[in-house]
């Protein structure tokens, strides 16, 4: 699915504001979060440079959209060398990340569906776009969940997940406003800190 949003009519014609801006890219925002999932024991380390930890995210990020079923180690391996991040953690560290957060999803969301990488798009009241992909959209009988995976390790796990409030806010409104279902819960996935965190959005 592709969630779009069209133009509104009373878009402000202020000229001064960016057109088009990326969810993942706002200004971080202090909301409130509290801890859904913690796994145990907490994964290695990260062996890459501080500026490097988007690159060792994209690997993780494409791993868990395509949830391999077989082979896992090696595209594991495969998408840490394309990111040139092989020696940052061992492919089995992004393995079982992965089986921890399908294995948690399929208990905590019995009988939902997955859907990973979900283009969307959506305008504010200004006319402004947004455009970005949903990490993990998760369908459910009564709703959405969406999930987003960050690969950053901060000493405060919930002040971390909680400063992407606006980033969740304006997937929330994409999905909302193209399909008429609520979003019951938004998370912040944190892999490498072993911590499913729920964000609450006003």
């Amino acid at each position: 699915p592709v969630f779009t949003d069209s133009l509104p009519a009373a878009a402000a014609a202020t000229t001064h504001l960016p057109a088009r801006l990326a969810p993942s890219g706002l200004p971080q925002q202090t909301g409130k979060a509290a801890l859904m999932c913690e796994w145990q024991p907490q994964l290695e380390w990260p062996r890459c440079k501080p500026d490097e930890y988007d690159l060792l995210g994209n690997a993780f990020h494409a791993f868990f959209a395509i949830n391999p079923q077989t082979d896992q180690q090696i595209i594991a391996a495969r998408l840490l060398a394309n990111w040139q991040q092989q020696n940052a953690v061992k492919p089995e560290t992004v393995v079982t990340a992965c089986w921890r957060l399908y294995d948690w999803v399929n208990s905590e969301f019995t009988g939902s569906s997955v859907t990973c990488e979900v283009p969307m798009t959506w305008r504010n009241e200004h006319g402004q776009l947004f455009q970005g992909f949903i990490d993990m959209l998760i369908e459910t009988n009564d709703g959405y969940v969406i999930v987003d995976h960050k690969t950053t390790i901060k000493p405060d796990p919930l002040a971390e997940a909680a400063s992407h409030a606006a980033q969740l806010e304006i997937y929330r409104n994409a999905v909302e406003k193209a399909t008429g279902k609520k979003v019951r819960k938004t998370i912040i996935h944190l892999p490498l800190m072993g911590k499913c965190v729920e964000v609450f959005l006003p």
